[in-house]
């Protein structure tokens, strides 16, 4: 009983010390550590979501300016996944993200032949999940992806381009498997 009455005391102080540095977050999300790291004045998290052990959100900045974090209602962002936010990632309501899941809105510019190889500096481009996606275990989801509502997204598969709502996507690159078959609602 102690333990629980510490366990919910700690995730509200997390999302105290969050808020106080800017972030939005709603008063029910549930967390284990510390899950964001930058300008958190530019992440905004809904109601219901989950945060499990070592899932990380990095907020930096691009070519742009800093970079802006949506999350919606009921998100659930498993162990070790990593959303790496330089412009743009917005994420549906009920979005799951399996674990050791990367999303990144950038890429490091190799177009540079003079020095190292990655001195460029970053190319940006915004990323969106809508609702109800599932991004499965180590998936990867590059910059300049949508990704439609309810599409499920395989285990390792490497995401460069747009996905279909309903689409089932596998492979590296991700390719179309199949289309899920959809509700009328």
């Amino acid at each position: 009983m102690l333990s629980s009455f510490f366990s919910r005391f700690r995730r509200a102080y997390l999302r105290w010390d969050m808020r106080r540095h800017g972030a939005r977050i709603a008063s029910d999300v549930q967390c284990a550590t510390r899950f964001a790291n930058g300008d958190l004045s530019r992440l905004t998290c809904g109601p219901g979501c989950y945060f499990s052990e070592g899932s990380t959100l990095l907020l930096g900045s691009g070519p742009s300016g800093p970079g802006r974090l949506t999350l919606g209602k009921g998100v659930f962002v498993n162990r070790y996944a990593i959303i790496d936010c330089h412009d743009s990632v917005e994420i549906g309501d009920r979005v799951m993200i399996g674990p050791h899941a990367y999303i990144g809105d950038f890429d490091h510019d190799t177009r540079v032949v003079e020095g190292p190889a990655l001195g460029g500096g970053n190319i940006t481009a915004p990323v969106r999940i809508s609702h109800d996606a599932w991004i499965g275990a180590h998936a990867v989801v590059l910059k300049g992806v949508c990704i439609g509502a309810g599409a499920v997204v395989a285990a390792s598969a490497c995401v460069v381009s747009d996905v279909p709502a309903l689409a089932i996507v596998a492979g590296v690159p991700a390719r179309l498997i199949k289309m899920r078959e959809g509700s009328s609602s």
